[in-house]
């Protein structure tokens, strides 16, 4: 009974095709860090709705941004540094 029901479902999306989305989302909606989770959930619900696991979706999600969060901090970090070291 499953597999005929299986059939008519749509094709769930692969982790790689979720991170895309993802990042297609981060970049459009300028996401920076992870107080802007809403805005990249609701740009990609409508592209994954029926296709992904929401919670799989939310973590990546939260990892991506956690992610791109850090990398900024640690980029302004390292500009940062650079700066004060060339102070004589």
């Amino acid at each position: 009974e499953g597999e005929v029901i299986a059939k008519y479902l749509p094709a769930q999306l692969t982790a790689d095709e979720i991170k895309a989305i993802i990042a297609e989302a981060i970049a459009s909606t300028g996401a920076a860090g992870p107080a802007d989770m809403g805005k990249v959930m609701g740009a990609i619900k409508p592209k994954i709705a029926g296709k992904a696991d929401g919670a799989l979706v939310s973590s990546l999600v939260k990892e991506s941004l956690n992610l791109g969060f850090a990398g900024l901090v640690a980029c302004r970090l390292t500009g940062l540094r650079h700066a004060v070291s060339s102070v004589p």
